[in-house]
């Protein structure tokens, strides 16, 4: 299961209601990640986040696709979602580019 998830994630009473949803849970998984607080490969369930979190399943699916979108989460129809792995190609195509801006 994703018992490492239950420790990031705050309970329902620290969500902000006045603001959007799927935001708030974006900003969350994604400083999770960003920290290693979850790990490379690590399973993520919509639908355990959600009763985590307290609220539905919807905010918790479109934060997913719009970490998926940023790289940051490995979405496998019919599998699952998971925190995407760290990829070296990626890691050193940032190191040249940082590079060559420092440099320049």
């Amino acid at each position: 299961m994703i018992a490492p998830v239950r420790a990031v994630l705050p309970n329902a009473g620290e969500l902000d209601p006045k603001l959007p949803m799927t935001a708030q849970v974006h900003a969350m998984l994604r400083r999770a990640i960003i920290t290693l607080q979850l790990k490379p490969s690590e399973a993520l369930s919509e639908k355990e986040l959600s009763l985590k979190l307290g609220i539905s399943r919807t905010p918790v699916r479109e934060a997913l696709i719009r970490l998926a979108d940023e790289g940051l989460v490995d979405i496998l129809p019919q599998r699952g979602s998971f925190v995407a792995p760290i990829r070296m190609s990626e890691v050193k195509e940032a190191q040249f580019i940082r590079e060559a801006l420092e440099t320049a």
